[in-house]
């Protein structure tokens, strides 16, 4: 429902908190400090593979973490009873008591965000449903407070989404991909809502988990609603591309935010034999996992998953604004021109990871409006969103000023001393002339000097750290 003004009440019901306890003594299992699960089973036992789990648990909360768990394992998303647990242990509402952004578009046909709070129609649903969940604007703003600004027409905000509760499916794939072991000491990159970190507490236990994020609102609020689940691990305000090197070494990294190229200090901060598992995005919108393993101090071999994946960009590797790329493009070379090689052809994500290697320090806009002085540009990220969307694709380098326009008629504009499009099509081709390996198919060496991803036939560096 649109809202024009704010609202009071709306604070979500409470709800049991996972296993509140002194900080002082054990948690009740005695291994890993690690809670007991609503319904009195401990870890281990599996209580949401089936119609009948959790008939000890209370509320329409649980039994909604009931069925989800259920999907999770019908699906194969989720196959570990250990990991069942910690889902049917954590109360997901918590950590959305902000509220979240609605995408759609408003009655303008603008693409735009529809706050949504606690009490609205179809909450506890939408809570639990399989769907990512944007939860800030901007890098400050949450629908508890766009309530009070949303456009008193259309009930609608603008902004770019820079925090989102990640798709509870792709939660319990990365959970299991990160294969941890009892006393494991895990580091997160992306503290968020907090709800990653509190399933892995709720696994390994407080004392096991640090978590971090350079948003200090946002690990506030984590860290208040890990609280109120009677989970308590490390949540630090800071880069996580620096790693907390303080708790260090780590058995496993996880990162809940995409990253361009894999910080040096993360494989520094894992223990020989560790476990690195991390989205790597490409500038045009492509995304992939990677797990790597640290086979000795400062060098990780592994390979890219077979893992669809979507994740918003650390906020050093956040695409810069049209605004200021459009400020910073060179003049025009020469006349418009055509092209067979149509924005089409960037429209799967196989696509926009593979050619995004090959064009590591550009980043891609969907246009709309072309024809118009005023042209709507949206950048093109891994966050869902239709690429065709629009009439066409703009490239832009971050930083010599080359650019390409490609429309979906054929018509081409480049400028620059890069011709950006041109550089598209070739690595296209060679992707094709090589049997169009998909990301799955990708190796991944990192040796402290540089990072590659390969196949047999091809090969990509990736931006050098100060790069990155």
């Amino acid at each position: 429902m649109p809202h024009s003004a704010p609202r009071t009440g709306t604070d979500p019901d409470p709800v049991p908190a996972i296993a509140p306890r002194p900080d002082s003594r054990p948690g009740p299992t005695g291994s890993g400090n690690r809670p007991v699960p609503p319904g009195g089973t401990g870890p281990g036992t599996r209580t949401g593979a089936g119609p009948g789990a959790g008939r000890g648990t209370a509320g329409e909360s649980a039994r909604l973490r009931d069925a989800l768990v259920a999907r999770l394992d019908e699906t194969g998303a989720l196959t570990d009873p250990r990991w069942a647990d910690a889902f049917l242990a954590v109360p997901r509402e918590v950590f959305l008591r902000r509220g979240w952004f609605a995408p759609g578009p408003g009655p303008t046909g603008r693409p735009g965000f529809r706050p949504v709070l606690p009490g609205d129609p179809g909450w506890p649903a939408a809570v639990h449903a399989d769907a990512p969940l944007v939860t800030q604007l901007d890098g400050a703003l949450t629908a508890a407070e766009a309530v009070k600004t949303a456009d008193a027409d259309d009930g609608f905000v603008r902004g770019t989404p820079t925090s989102a509760l990640t798709r509870p499916s792709l939660v319990a794939r990365m959970l299991e991909h990160l294969d941890v072991f009892d006393g494991a000491r895990v580091l997160e990159i992306g503290t968020g809502t907090g709800y990653h970190a509190a399933l892995l507490a709720a696994r390994l236990g407080d004392d096991r988990v640090t978590t971090v994020d350079i948003d200090a609102g946002l690990a506030g609020a984590a860290r208040d609603a890990l609280d109120a689940c009677g989970l308590r691990p490390a949540v630090v305000t800071g880069d996580g591309a620096d790693g907390v090197p303080q708790r260090a070494p780590y058995d496993r990294i996880v990162a809940t935010c995409a990253t361009r190229r894999l910080p040096d200090a993360w494989i520094g901060g894992t223990a020989t034999g560790g476990r690195i598992l991390a989205p790597l995005a490409t500038g045009l919108g492509g995304c992939a996992l990677v797990r790597l393993t640290v086979t000795r101090p400062g060098i990780a071999e592994g390979r890219v998953l077979r893992d669809d994946a979507s994740f918003l960009p650390m906020r050093a590797h956040a695409t810069p604004s049209w605004e200021s790329l459009r400020a910073a493009a060179a003049p025009q070379a020469g006349g418009d021109g055509r092209t067979s090689f149509l924005p089409g052809r960037l429209r799967t994500d196989d696509a926009r990871f593979i050619v995004g290697l090959t064009l590591p320090d550009v980043v891609a806009f969907r246009i709309t409006g072309s024809d118009t002085d005023s042209p709507a540009a949206e950048p093109v990220e891994s966050d869902g969103a239709d690429p065709a969307d629009g009439d066409g694709l703009y490239l832009a380098h971050r930083s010599d000023g080359s650019w390409a326009y490609a429309r979906d008629d054929g018509r081409l504009t480049q400028g620059g001393p890069q011709r950006l499009w041109d550089l598209a099509e070739r690595a296209a081709t060679a992707w094709a002339a090589a049997g169009s390996p998909a990301p799955g198919d990708l190796s991944f060496t990192a040796d402290g000097t540089r990072q590659t991803l390969s196949t047999d036939r091809l090969t990509w560096r990736l931006p050098a750290a100060g790069q990155a």
